[in-house]
Formats: C-alpha cells, structure tokens, sequence
C-alpha cells in the first residue's frame, strides 16, 4: 500500500496519464508509483520497536523485583556479588531502554517527514494536473489535431511539461525520502553499536531489542 496523498494523486491524474498516452508522453501515474513510500511499513516498525521497548520494561521489572529480593533477605560475599550482577545487568537493560526510547523519537520523526513530504508531492502533482486540463481535454476529445500549429500544438506541449514536471516532482521527493531512509538506518547502526541489536525479529525476553527496518526500494524514473 502506497501513502494516501500519493494514491490522490495517482487517481487525478488519469486524464492526462491518457491524453500522455496519445502524444507520446511518459505516464505521469507509473512516475508516482516510483516513490517508494509505504506509510504502514514505517508505522510497522515503530510498532515493533513498541513491542521490544514493552519486554524491555517487564525485564526491568523482573531484575528490580530480582534486586529487591537479594537486599532483603541475602548476606555473606556470594549474595553480596549476587546483588552486584544484578545491578549491573538492570544498569545495561535501564541503558537499553533509553537508547530504544531514543530511536523511537528518531523513526517517528522520519515517519513525519515522510508523510510530509508525500502530502506535499500530492499537492503539487495534482495542481500541475489541473493547470493542464484545459490542454488535456483538447487533447482527449481530438479537437487539438485540428490546429496542429497553434492552440493544437500548444495542448500538445502543455500535456507534454505537464508530464515532465509531474516525473520532476517524483524524482525529487524520492530523493529525498531516500536520505529519510538513510537517516533511519544511521540510527539503526548506532543503536546496534551501542549495544541494542537492530537486526532481526522483536525484543527478546531477556531485554533484547533485536528489530528490522523498512527496506530500500526503487527511485522516481521519467521515460
């Protein structure tokens, strides 16, 4: 499923997708399609990440109950060091849970500006294609082939830049949600690095946050 906003501007576009067909031009819909933006995956991943953050929390609990326990009712150096693995091991998972809350903030702010940018390519698209309507009709209902040299040709033109200004608005925004997604994977190799894992299936019960993120794909192309 692709992003909404982006769908919109699939469906606005299918008059001047058909007048392109007809002199020639690239389909503006197939360049839409190219932006590869799939809003429920990202929101996928932050629900995984959720998911960790909560075994995280419950591995807190254990180990704090675990400490409580030892304090009150151990003595002599075996309890002593008893008490000692375990405030280390609640310090490493207090640790992991910060630095997990820390990419969660990280991938929702790039599931924003995701969705911003998508709601902003939509807006343009559709606005280039309602500027060339006029031409579009012309074009559709045959009437511009009967002045090829003037309002003719100038329909003809105008579904043509339409199309390439539609295939220009593509290319530039999946540009940028591919630097999006490089900053997603950044914060994924420094929550590897700093201890959390970051690649495979959800957290794991002794406070791992082993997670998987979207995957890449494929830029904005114009024929």
């Amino acid at each position: 499923m692709t992003h909404p906003a982006l769908q919109a501007a699939a469906d606005g576009c299918a008059r001047l997708a058909q007048a392109a067909s007809t002199v020639g031009s690239p389909d503006p819909i197939a360049a839409i399609k190219q932006i590869d933006y799939d809003p429920q995956a990202v929101d996928g991943y932050v629900q995984q990440l959720r998911a960790a953050a909560t075994d995280l929390d419950k591995a807190i609990e254990e180990h704090e109950k675990a400490l409580a326990e030892h304090e009150a009712s151990g003595d002599g150096s075996a309890s002593d060091s008893a008490n000692a693995a375990l405030t280390e091991e609640l310090a490493a998972l207090r640790d992991e849970r910060k630095q997990l809350e820390t990419l969660v903030t990280e991938v929702e702010q790039v599931a924003k500006r995701m969705d911003e940018l998508a709601r902003a390519a939509s807006d343009q698209i559709l606005k280039i294609a309602a500027q060339a309507d006029p031409a579009v009709s012309m074009v559709l209902d045959g009437s511009w082939l009967d002045d090829v040299t003037g309002e003719g040709a100038q329909a003809e033109e105008t579904v043509h830049r339409a199309v390439a200004d539609i295939i220009k608005v593509c290319q530039a925004t999946q540009d940028q949600v591919s630097e999006l997604r490089s900053e997603l994977n950044a914060a994924l190799d420094a929550a590897e690095s700093g201890g959390g894992g970051t690649s495979g299936e959800a957290g794991t019960s002794d406070g791992g946050t082993s997670q998987q993120g979207p995957s890449d794909g494929g830029a904005a192309q114009g024929g």
